[in-house]
């Protein structure tokens, strides 16, 4: 069954995120209607990926925001507005993550319905 979705493409990220490559060898972000979905497994392995990143994130942030809690007691150092910097990346990065997940987490549950629909079909 040809349906769309595939992780062939997928590689992580800097960030610890995942961003699929387009055929020009740029960073996209993935498109249901551009790649194939091979199996079920397939669909809530990519899930859990999104998933893994987003935590991941968060951890960046929590750990972020120790380190500035930490560096407060110098609150003009080069230290502290280093990791106020890193903390905003941190946050700037965990919403990114979160909202690929949602997407992700949403056109798979689609699939996964079609799949799901297309089996009950053939049985």
């Amino acid at each position: 069954m040809d349906a769309l979705l595939s992780t062939d493409n997928i590689h992580p990220s800097r960030d610890g995120g995942w961003q699929r490559r387009a055929a020009s060898g740029s960073a996209s972000a993935p498109t249901s209607s551009t790649a194939l979905v091979d199996s079920r497994d397939q669909l809530l392995a990519r899930r859990r990926a999104a998933q893994r990143a987003w935590r991941s994130a968060c951890e960046r942030v929590e750990r972020a925001t120790q380190y500035l809690h930490e560096a407060q007691g110098a609150p003009h150092s080069q230290a502290a507005t280093t990791t106020r910097e890193r903390l905003e990346h941190a946050r700037h990065r965990e919403r990114q993550a979160r909202t690929f997940y949602y997407r992700v987490a949403e056109e798979s549950g689609a699939l996964l319905s079609t799949l799901e629909r297309a089996d009950v079909g053939i049985a």
